[in-house]
Formats: structure tokens, sequence, C-alpha cells
């Protein structure tokens, strides 16, 4: 019986490949509490809610050392959690009736330049108008106001 082992380094990779969680949108928030100084500065504030990725890191970040250096072609850590910036969406959401503190979340991300890294980006209707109604401008990934 054949182990995976002594497949093809190629045909392992492209296994791994398919391992990595499909695209996924990860709900981005600021964080008061859990300011983690294992981040990087720009980064302590902000990070993608666990229960938005499932709790846990992709897997194949933990099989074995081949798997982890393929998915890391793919995954970048970002803001507490590995995205695949090609495909994952980061989701701004406004739960505010004054919806203050979720503009000022985006903002600060965007000044500090944490939101450039992102292909993809969703955006509450709210946080848009504001987007919009700023007139920023720059390539922040897809977003066009």
């Amino acid at each position: 019986m054949a182990k995976f082992g002594d497949l093809p380094f190629e045909l392992r990779a492209k296994i791994w490949k398919y391992t990595i969680p499909g695209p996924r949108i990860l709900h981005v928030v600021h964080d008061y509490v859990h300011r983690s100084e294992a981040l990087p500065y720009g980064e302590r504030e902000f990070r993608a809610t666990p229960a938005s990725y499932g709790l846990h890191h992709p897997v194949v970040l933990s099989v074995n050392r081949e798997s982890r250096k393929e998915a890391l072609r793919f995954l970048v850590k970002h803001i507490g959690a590995y995205w695949n910036m090609e495909t994952d969406i980061a989701y701004f959401e406004n739960l505010e009736a004054g919806h203050g503190e979720k503009v000022e979340t985006f903002s600060e991300m965007y000044r500090a330049k944490l939101i450039a890294p992102f292909h993809n980006i969703a955006l509450d209707a709210t946080i848009w108008t504001w987007f919009a109604s700023a007139r920023y401008t720059g390539d922040i990934g897809n977003i066009q106001p």
C-alpha cells in the first residue's frame, strides 16, 4: 500500500492546496478588550472574530511542516487570523444605532493601511455611505466609492 509521503511532491502540494478553506467572510471588529502584545502595533486594536473563521485557524497549518509551508503560500496572517487575500472577504458590520464606532473601525484601519492587503471587502450600507461621502481616494482592494 502506498503512503501519502510516497506521492510526488507536486501531487502532495496540490492536495495541500485543496485543504485550504474556500472563500470565507471574516467579521472584522475593533478589539477594545484583547489588545494582544504579540501583534504588530497597528494591528493590536483590530481582529477577525474567531466565530467568523470557525474558532480555529485552518488545519492545514498544523498537519506537518510541508503542509504549513504550502498553506503559507496562499494564507497570510493579518489582524489575528490567517487570510487568503485572493478569496476571503473582510466584513465590516454596523450594529450601532449611531453607527459611529464601526465607521471609526473602518476609518482607522484605512488610515493605518491595514485595509490595503484585502482584495475583497464587504461594508455595511451605512459605512459605505459614509465612505463614499467622505470621498476617500486610493487603492484599497475592490472598493470603488
